[in-house]
């Protein structure tokens, strides 16, 4: 067993004594240390049991890979930001402090809200630019894979995105190419252009070396091949509503990034950039003040009226009714979440308590409030599963399945982290240093190092004993490469989207046939775009076609925003088609209605009449939702309400007086 392995077994047996059984999942956050992580762990490390320098450390070591691999273990002390190592553990009980991070690899991890673990927030683009003491990702100063000329220097971002290094040095600015990332055998001629970074560059006329012509608003920005900066597709730091998605613009503002799928689209708010918290929940209902009888609307932003009652101490919510008298004293009810007592006089409702949500409301017995699950926008990982708090704070809901554990981002709104590599990928870096794709795909970790370049064999994923011929070519990660006219390296033929869609045989890119969040629907299959963006693989079956929702990548229950009836129970769909909860339960099935977006529980039939205890004789709105006032009889003798007249008083002669 490996020094490293050693160390972390009994820093893990040490972490359990002293949390007195909290288990592996709890102190390490979302990471579950096993054998695997160990043999990723001593994979990507000489043999002296910790990593080259450079990068954050995980619990307390010294640095990692040049990618964001992960990071080995010191026996004492804390690294910037990181866990207490062996020799500075904290006390028994608490691993971490409120607002503390961590970084391992380019994973940047928070303590969670029982400082007994960790959960990931971020994916930084690598180890480096993960910043445990600030909270933050570091901003990169250079993209991957891109180039640019120093005067006469080709320049290469370098692996961990925090620098331009050296990658060939011209014979002069003339015969620098950043575009195509080669040391040309020529000078440049006029009217040929590139992009050097995000400047967009003309071949100078005496053909001495390149001008900048336009510096675009990144790098992504400038199009070499029609000679301008593409305008930017947004704003940096600007977000967008698509109904009720979320996007942020990208770090080369060409595009927008998904975000959130808020709970309506009334609930994104594309200024603040955020999903705001709902009014209320689906079929949830309310009695204001004046005895209006209201249910969660479609947005969840307020109430629709259902019924208006005679007065407040008349509106029921559970069950959701006008009732024919008023509450009788001391009866609890749950009015939106709050904990109400109907008066001493019968006259209306007081406040005893106010609760989170009505669901966590309890009017049974003598009453309580609920205490939350959850946070309304925490998340949590377990394993690569992402859970968010469900609507009502009573539970947890899978929002999302990522492709590793490290890759799930438990912060605040969650996310599922894209891969930066597939299982099975290697590229050759400059130095002729051989890497692959780390198991848990946040980055490469070094698996060897060649002679140099030439002798670094991408595509067979090994270092060869005699350098690259003259016309070779190769598939690095993602960038199709050739080797160089003198054997000592490999030039950039193009940079593909995926390492699959690098097509080595045809020597060329391959057009993706979808995008990394894409889905869509056959049949009833949900189907979503795969890893390497090359077509679509089976996510899961829906009951039936129609309720496969390819636009928002799931298989919905119902269909959202529509009422349906099952005899007499009437239910109205959510806003995202995943739940269809009871709105009301009827009197009958003919008095339960559903067409499309219109429901409602009909109260009484068409030229019904009604006479309350007081003597008022009353007739069924044209709506059918509630009985409507025509007259006062006097008293309950002398209102008719199967012929819908006020009847004489017993001592008056005649017949009665018919109603409207």
């Amino acid at each position: 067993m490996s020094a490293l392995r050693q160390a972390l077994r009994a820093l893990s047996v040490g972490f359990s004594l002293a949390l007195l059984g909290v288990g592996c999942q709890a102190v390490f956050g979302d990471f579950k240390v096993d054998d695997t992580a160990f043999d990723a762990l001593d994979a990507s490390m000489p043999s002296g049991g910790a990593n080259s320098a450079g990068n954050s450390s995980a619990l307390g070591g010294s640095a990692g890979t040049a990618t964001g691999g992960s990071a080995g273990v010191s026996a004492g002390g804390t690294s910037a930001g990181g866990m207490a190592g062996m020799g500075g553990m904290m006390p028994t009980g608490t691993l971490c402090k409120a607002n503390e991070h961590q970084c391992v690899g380019p994973v940047l991890q928070a303590c969670n809200q029982n400082h007994d673990g960790w959960v990931n927030q971020l994916v930084c683009p690598t180890g480096p630019l993960c910043d445990a003491v600030s909270g933050s990702c570091k901003t990169a100063v250079c993209m991957a894979d891109q180039y640019r000329c120093n005067d006469k220097i080709l320049e290469v971002c370098s692996s961990n995105l925090d620098a331009w290094i050296t990658s060939k040095t011209c014979i002069s600015a003339a015969y620098c190419d950043a575009s195509n990332a080669v040391c040309t055998s020529a000078p440049c001629t006029p009217g040929m252009v590139q992009c050097s970074g995000n400047l967009l560059q003309s071949c100078k006329a005496d053909q001495s070396g390149w001008q900048t012509t336009a510096t675009c608003d990144t790098a992504a920005l400038c199009d070499q091949k029609n000679n301008k900066c593409t305008p930017a597709v947004c704003a940096a730091g600007a977000h967008q509503c698509t109904g009720p998605n979320l996007s942020a613009c990208s770090a080369g503002r060409d595009t927008w990034t998904p975000v959130a799928t808020c709970d309506s689209s009334a609930l994104c708010n594309q200024g603040a950039g955020r999903c705001d918290t709902p009014v209320c929940q689906p079929a949830q209902f309310n009695c204001d003040t004046k005895g209006v009888l209201g249910v969660c609307n479609a947005q969840r932003n307020g109430y629709d009226t259902v019924a208006t009652c005679v007065s407040a101490a008349y509106c029921s919510t559970s069950p959701p009714q006008c009732n024919s008298t008023p509450c009788t004293a001391n009866t609890l009810q749950c009015n939106n979440g709050v904990l109400q007592k109907c008066k001493a006089d019968s006259s209306g409702y007081t406040t005893v308590k106010t609760c989170t949500n009505q669901t966590l409301c309890d009017a049974s017995g003598a009453g309580k409030c609920i205490p939350p699950t959850c946070a309304a926008t925490d998340t949590q990982c377990v394993g690569n599963v992402l859970q968010g708090c469900n609507s009502t704070r009573s539970g947890w809901t899978t929002l999302h399945t990522c492709v590793s554990n490290a890759l799930c981002m438990a912060g605040v709104g969650g996310q599922c982290a894209a891969p930066a590599c597939q299982p099975g990928d290697h590229q050759c870096l400059t130095d002729g240093t051989l890497q692959q794709c780390a198991a848990d795909q946040t980055g490469y970790v070094t698996q060897d190092t060649c002679v140099s370049q030439a002798y670094c064999d991408a595509v067979g994923g090994k270092c060869k004993a005699a350098p690259c011929a003259t016309n070779d070519y190769q598939c690095s990660g993602n960038e199709l490469q050739k080797c160089n006219a003198t054997r000592t390296g490999w030039d950039r033929v193009a940079l593909c989207d995926t390492s699959a869609l690098c097509d080595l045989p045809a020597k060329k890119c391959d057009t993706a046939a979808c995008g990394p969040t894409d889905y869509t629907c056959s049949g009833a299959n949900l189907l979503v775009c795969n890893q390497g963006e090359t077509g679509y693989t089976q996510s899961k079956t829906c009951a039936s076609a129609p309720l496969c929702d390819g636009a928002n990548g799931q298989c919905d229950v119902c269909a959202a925003n529509t009422y349906s009836c099952a005899s007499n129970v009437l239910s109205l769909c959510s806003s995202d088609g995943q739940t269809n909860p009871i709105v009301q339960t009827c009197d009958t099935a003919a008095h339960c209605f559903a067409s499309g977006t219109t429901g409602q529980c009909y109260a009484c039939d068409a030229g019904q009449f009604n006479c309350l205890s007081d003597g008022t004789l009353q007739q069924c709105a044209a709506d059918r939702s509630a009985f409507t006032n025509v007259m006062p009889c006097g008293s309950a003798a002398q209102c008719d309400a199967t012929n819908g007249v006020c009847l004489p008083p017993p001592d008056a002669g005649g017949g009665g007086t018919g109603g409207t």
